[in-house]
């Protein structure tokens, strides 16, 4: 009996140092799953001339490619503040708190993530990654009206440039270029304080 106690001690033990993978970690295999298997039926689509099959399941891939890309750099962001502790990156449907004017940077799936420092201030960093969303900032950015009417401000973080919009009770919301990602990144928080700790941390780490 002592031996059989001895050894459910040691499987809880060592199930214990071995955890099962968070629902984020599982995600992300899934996708990456996904994105291995689309490929490969897309190449046999190919090899029996199913080209429009071949293009759906490419496209699939690539969408899927897009949102892996999207969560890795905010594994990088993680790795990047080490005043914040992250929690787990999810694809939501958002907008920019940035930019909101009327056909720009609309719901869409981003990535997601929180991130927490010692004093319990909330920093959320969504990334945009469309094609189209890189021409849309730059448009915004240089046209004085449009800033103008949304009260934004023209900065530069990170070495990008980057629009600032600023809420009445302290609030901060930054969208800044991570062109070396292909991305936009936006940061935002109820307290400006802490987003500019968060960006400086990134400026500090070199991201």
């Amino acid at each position: 009996m002592k031996i059989f106690i001895a050894a459910a001690s040691s499987i809880a033990l060592f199930a214990s140092a071995h955890a099962q993978p968070d629902v984020a970690e599982i995600t992300i295999a899934s996708i990456e799953s996904s994105v291995r298997s689309d490929v490969d039926a897309a190449v046999a689509a190919l090899e029996s001339d199913d080209f429009d099959r071949a293009a759906l399941l490419l496209r699939t891939a690539g969408a899927n490619a897009n949102r892996l890309s999207l969560q890795s750099l905010t594994n990088k962001f993680a790795n990047a503040a080490p005043s914040f502790e992250p929690e787990n990156a999810n694809f939501v449907l958002a907008q920019s708190s940035t930019i909101a004017f009327e056909g720009l940077f609309e719901p869409r799936e981003t990535a997601e993530r929180r991130f927490r420092d010692d004093e319990g201030n909330v920093v959320t960093v969504r990334v945009f990654g469309e094609a189209r969303d890189f021409s849309d900032f730059m448009f915004i950015k240089n046209d004085g009206a449009m800033l103008n009417k949304g009260g934004l401000e023209v900065a530069e973080m990170m070495g990008e440039p980057a629009i600032k919009k600023r809420g009445e009770k302290g609030e901060l919301s930054v969208m800044m270029m991570a062109d070396k990602d292909g991305a936009l990144v936006e940061i935002e928080g109820d307290d400006e304080d802490a987003v500019m700790a968060f960006i400086s941390d990134l400026e500090s780490a070199g991201e």
